[in-house]
């Protein structure tokens, strides 16, 4: 089976739509049972073929959970992070207060948002590294 040029076998499709039915039947099983014969069946160029088809269909039908879903049941019954307390009777965490001389700069400072530069990687060959070694 070249993958250029070839024409897509419409058993395939059938195959991969048995498995996904069955998914306790073998590959050369469910080949058989779509019409393959037995000499293709045992063909371990077309069950490759099957298994990836399959595989392409399966990553299909899996969905992710979007990112803004969230657990609610366990919202209220811990602290938020490590800098909140646990929650009181009156449910608003309090956060402790830093003092004055340790807080950090606000983020706006240049100082923070300025970042070095990587160094420049410099690949030597063999003559120029023993040269760089003897100096």
């Amino acid at each position: 089976m070249s993958g250029m040029g070839g024409r897509a076998d419409k058993r395939i499709a059938a195959t991969v739509a048995y498995i996904l039915k069955c998914p306790a039947s073998t590959v050369p099983q469910a080949m058989r049972a779509c019409k393959f014969s037995d000499k293709d069946s045992k063909n371990a160029g077309k069950q490759m073929a099957v298994r990836r088809a399959r595989d392409k269909a399966m990553a299909g039908m899996k969905r992710a959970f979007p990112p803004n879903v969230i657990d609610v049941s366990t919202a209220g019954k811990t602290s938020v992070s490590p800098l909140t307390t646990a929650v009181t009777r009156d449910t608003t965490p309090s956060t402790p207060t830093i003092p004055s001389s340790t807080r950090l700069p606000p983020r706006s400072s240049p100082r923070l948002m300025k970042q070095k530069p990587k160094p420049k990687l410099i690949r030597r060959n063999s003559w120029a590294m023993q040269k760089v070694r003897v100096n």
